[in-house]
């Protein structure tokens, strides 16, 4: 409550009002529809006649072969209600009477009563107690994977696995209560995933009974009219919910029969995508979040949609083909020699579809292949490059690349006084500056060289949600440094949410981030709710090119300047314009740089995890 009001003082006083209307009428709202439908049964009763569309070509045994192991094994414990989902190892998640639990934090214990009313599920009431764990459960996003199971082993029973679980989901998760109602964004990725999920499992040769196929045609649409009730639009923060809802609403509505209901689910979907994308994707290409991991959740969410869309004949614009083209240019451009992305912001582990449960979180070339299938023909051996073209049919008009802009003249402004303090970096070895080159996405934030020997990138733009900054944190000047391959500086991801808020803020705040740091003061308030961050830094680059970097923002009172300096054989890290100790340190090495420089709290690579997701391998 001491958030919300804290929030309200800092919003304009016409959308505190709005907000505090709309949080009004939802109340109200509520206290009818609950009694509605606590007296009658939530079901649909009215499925149109007809089947499932089915768009998929039969699945190729050789584009499987390769994950052959990975996909039975996987699929044989998904068989056994054995998932490994944020971090949680592969664990059972069974009722006594042997189904799944769909209603546990099966990390921490807590349940969710399955009889509450979705819009009353409490979320971040209990310490510890985590909601995403049974949300990311409910996606349901491990039923494709028994569909590549069958189509390796027809006689696995994978089959029957996915009748049987997607039957328990429906008979113990009525429409509009428990937990698994409560995230419209959920409920969207869910259906998606039932509806690719039936897809590919009649790609892959399965055949199903008429009851049960007739079950999955009234789940679908119970699941598309949620969505539309409760589509997660707010005029002054939407954002990657709101485009879930959509995507979400795309898919599941192109696999029902057609009716006039689904007709105008998919106008909806065709008009909200495209106006989405032009205000969700910055012109520079990247994600309005200031994510590099909700770009590639978001990115997913347009790409498998317009995919979608285009196998239904719609046509797609071609700014809305430009703007795909540069969202892939963005993840392609910031890949760190490792093969992964820098982690820029929250990341939740989020994904449309999972359809390698083996890829690290990190890693976007899945989503760059997929974009090169639907726009250019070109094909690789991934799985979501030959989802995306199958859904599509067809292959788009390429839009033209787009441009990759012409740093300025460098205009060093120098340092300003007085001297926070100095680092220098001389790893010895060759030039750091061999076939030096470099990239910024000024819309986004983010300014980067690159070398033979070097990868260094500087955070320092919007805090993103067109100020909102609820995915974003406090690291603005922060740099991300990788030398020889290994390393040396990396953000350190966002670990949990709503489950630990102390942690969470940790996690957000500038002490995590090789930014600077004065007087264990924030540069950003983290008082307003754990997905919003104030403001105040206002960080803007001041010179760019390819002798380095200077930028400033004042969210310490006074203007902090942070001055990077690229030369041969070292590297000079400069922050001045605030008092401090104006040492000057030499570090020669990755740990010294990081004592000197890093965060204080350990590397998350996944939302729930410290270390790498184990596999299922030995499990």
């Amino acid at each position: 409550m001491i958030g919300l009001v804290r929030l309200a003082l800092r919003l304009p006083p016409h959308v505190a009002a709005r907000r505090a209307i709309r949080m009004i009428a939802n109340r109200a709202s509520g206290l009818v529809l609950r009694a509605w439908d606590r007296r009658r049964s939530t079901y649909a009763d009215d499925p149109a006649p007809g089947v499932l569309g089915c768009r998929l070509p039969p699945l190729p045994l050789p584009l499987l072969e390769p994950r052959r192991a990975a996909i039975l094994e996987q699929a044989a414990l998904f068989v056994r209600r054995r998932f490994d989902l944020l971090g949680s190892g592969w664990v059972p998640v069974e009722t006594p009477s042997g189904g799944i639990d769909w209603h546990v934090d099966f990390k921490n214990g807590t349940r969710w009563d399955p009889a509450t009313w979705y819009r009353d599920i409490p979320y971040g009431h209990v310490l510890g107690a985590d909601v995403k764990v049974p949300w990311e459960l409910g996606r349901l996003q491990h039923l494709p994977i028994l569909a590549f199971a069958h189509a390796l082993d027809p006689q696995g029973g994978f089959d029957r696995a996915f009748q049987t679980q997607v039957s328990d989901f429906h008979a113990a998760n009525p429409p509009r209560f428990g937990v698994q109602w409560r995230c419209t964004m959920d409920v969207a990725i869910r259906a998606a995933n039932l509806a690719l999920a039936w897809d590919l499992f009649a790609a892959a040769g399965a055949v199903f009974d008429a009851g049960f196929a007739s079950a999955m045609t009234r789940m679908l649409l119970e699941h598309c009219r949620h969505i539309a009730a409760n589509l997660e639009w707010y005029p002054e923060g939407r954002g990657n919910h709101y485009l879930a809802d959509i995507a979400g609403l795309a898919v599941a509505a192109a696999a029902l029969p057609s009716t006039s209901e689904t007709a105008a689910w998919l106008d909806l979907a065709e008009r909200e995508l495209w106006a989405e994308t032009a205000l969700q994707f910055l012109p520079d290409g990247a994600n309005f979040e200031a994510s590099t991991a909700y770009h590639r959740l978001s990115a997913e969410l347009v790409l498998f949609a317009t995919a979608v869309l285009a196998g239904l004949g719609r046509v797609v614009p071609d700014a809305h083909r430009a703007r795909l083209a540069a969202m892939a240019a963005f993840s392609r451009g910031i890949v760190k020699p490792s093969g992964l992305i820098p982690q820029i912001g929250d990341n939740d582990s989020g994904r449309f579809f999972k359809l390698d449960h083996d890829a690290p979180d990190l890693d976007h070339r899945a989503l760059t292949a997929a974009v090169d299938a639907l726009l250019s023909g070109t094909m690789d051996d991934g799985l979501d490059a030959w989802v995306v073209a199958g859904l599509a049919g067809r292959t788009l008009p390429a839009p033209p690349p787009p441009p990759i802009p012409v740093p300025p003249p460098f205009a060093d402004p120098g340092d300003r006084v007085p001297l926070l303090g100095r680092t220098v970096i001389e790893p010895g070895g060759s030039s750091l500056r061999d076939h030096l080159t470099l990239r910024a996405w000024p819309d986004f934030g983010l300014y980067l060289w690159r070398s033979d020997r070097l990868y260094l990138a500087v955070r320092c733009g919007p805090i993103g949600q067109n100020g909102r900054g609820g995915h974003a944190h406090n690291d603005q000047l922060a740099i991300e440094l990788s030398i020889d391959g290994e390393d040396w500086l990396r953000d350190p991801g966002s670990y949990l949410y709503t489950a630990d808020p102390a942690l969470r803020n940790r996690y957000r705040g500038v002490a995590a981030h090789a930014a600077p740091r004065f007087e264990n003061r924030e540069p950003g308030g983290l008082d307003l709710g754990l997905f919003w961050l104030g403001d105040e830094a206002r960080a803007r680059c001041l010179a760019f090119g390819p002798h380095g970097f200077a930028g400033d923002h004042i969210g310490f009172g006074a203007p902090l300047r942070r001055r990077v300096m690229i030369e041969d054989q070292r590297i000079l890290i400069t922050d001045s314009g605030l008092p401090g100790p104006g040492d000057t340190v030499v570090c020669r090495t990755a740990d010294e740089v990081r004592a000197r420089l890093g965060g204080d709290v350990a590397f998350s690579p996944g939302y729930g995890c410290l270390t790498l997701p184990r596999a299922a391998a030995g499990v």
